[in-house]
């Protein structure tokens, strides 16, 4: 159910990795340009430095985003669940 294919990808974004899999690389690099120009003005305005740590997920369908963003507790929850709500989403 989800591609297990993780690729990061770091430029031109420095100090934040997008974390993607294969198919997602032109909205990577859609969000690499924001996240670069949205980094160059709170630099520009503020005076802020880039994040320390910062990891973006790029998560194009919901079974992906539910599955994978949510916590390994509340995962086999999810997956025994999933014929009552799946339908719904």
């Amino acid at each position: 159910m989800v591609d297990r294919q993780v690729k990061q990808w770091h430029e031109p974004c420095p100090g934040i990795k997008i974390i993607k899999t294969s198919g997602e690389e032109e909205l990577a690099s859609l969000i690499a340009e924001t996240c670069a120009a949205s980094i160059q003005t709170a630099k520009d305005l503020w005076g802020l430095p880039p994040p320390g740590d910062c990891h973006i997920h790029v998560m194009t369908s919901w079974q992906k985003f539910v599955f994978t963003a949510a916590p390994w507790y509340l995962r086999p929850v999810l997956v025994t669940s999933y014929p009552f709500w799946a339908a719904r989403v």
